[in-house]
């Protein structure tokens, strides 16, 4: 399928080459190329089309999703997608957003399948406007038809890939020390939070990830998912109430953010191995009159 609105600006420019057998011999070879400056109304839907897309943002900003997975696209970062899956990709209101791209084939991409393909990542590059020149070169080569034109295209390909590897070695330190602080602004978030109705879809809004990604992360840096730090939280603080008040476990469901006491009893025993009202009368022995109103579920 393919679905797309243009929203061009004047200074957007594009080729489309007709590659020939020559061409198709070397290990890469362009089938598009060019730099789009795009209002908020440009967008991309496709899938099942054969080729490689490399973007490299220039100026404001994109969104992309891609094999269920989404990431923004800023400038001074490049993202490389295959077009056989299906991908959506978008302008975000504002600024317009500008970015050079690059449709390629190749004989074969296992040797970056691993690091480039298995996940959608918006790579941060360490020289933006290295990679842009890069990709204006192979526009212009790609308006000629000769063996030399097409052996340079194929080593230029050759060296944005391993150019966008670099990239995303070099940024993994500071990716995990940003990892790190997304984790804690989370975990700070859920522990301020935790009575409200809280689930993924509003974690990954307010870090701006994906599900997927963002349970990886989050278990890399916990042991454990959001979703099960928010009910420790909550457990905790019923602990707290159990302790320290005469509130029945129907109340402090209510009060740490459950809407119904049995609820609160299976994620208590999950990390107590007990239930509230077994909690309350072994640990703090309340008189019987209390214990009457906390039922066992």
């Amino acid at each position: 399928m393919l679905d797309y609105r243009m929203d061009l600006l004047p200074g957007s420019y594009h080729y489309t080459p007709t590659p020939d057998v020559s061409a198709q011999s070397f290990p890469f070879y362009c089938t598009e190329s060019g730099r789009l400056i795009n209002g908020d109304a440009y967008y991309t839907k496709r899938d099942k089309f054969s080729h490689y897309l490399l973007i490299a943002t220039d100026g404001g900003a994109g969104k992309m999703s891609w094999n269920g997975q989404n990431c923004l696209l800023q400038k001074g970062s490049a993202v490389l997608i295959d077009c056989n899956t299906y991908q959506e990709y978008a302008a975000l209101p504002g600024d317009p957003w500008s970015f050079f791209y690059l449709h390629f084939n190749a004989l074969s991409m296992e040797g970056y399948r691993n690091m480039l393909l298995s996940r959608l990542v918006s790579v941060k590059l360490r020289s933006p406007e290295y990679v842009w020149q890069l990709i204006q070169q192979i526009y212009q080569m790609s308006h000629r038809s000769d063996m030399l034109s097409y052996a340079s295209q194929s080593h230029i390909i050759s060296g944005l890939l391993t150019e966008l590897l670099c990239s995303l070695a070099s940024d993994h330190t500071a990716s995990s020390k940003l990892c790190r602080q997304d984790v804690n602004a989370l975990a700070e978030y859920i522990r301020s939070n935790y009575t409200a109705p809280l689930c993924l879809e509003d974690f990954s809004e307010f870090l701006h990830l994906s599900r997927h990604h963002l349970i990886r992360i989050f278990e890399r840096q916990t042991g454990m998912s959001p979703y099960k730090y928010l009910h420790m939280c909550r457990v905790n603080r019923a602990q707290q109430l159990l302790t320290s008040s005469d509130m029945p476990v129907s109340q402090i469901a209510y009060a740490v953010g459950y809407n119904d006491p049995i609820v609160l009893t299976r994620h208590f025993k999950s990390f107590h191995k007990i239930s509230p009202a077994q909690y309350r009368k072994e640990f703090i022995m309340l008189p019987s009159a209390d214990s009457r109103t906390d039922p066992e579920p």
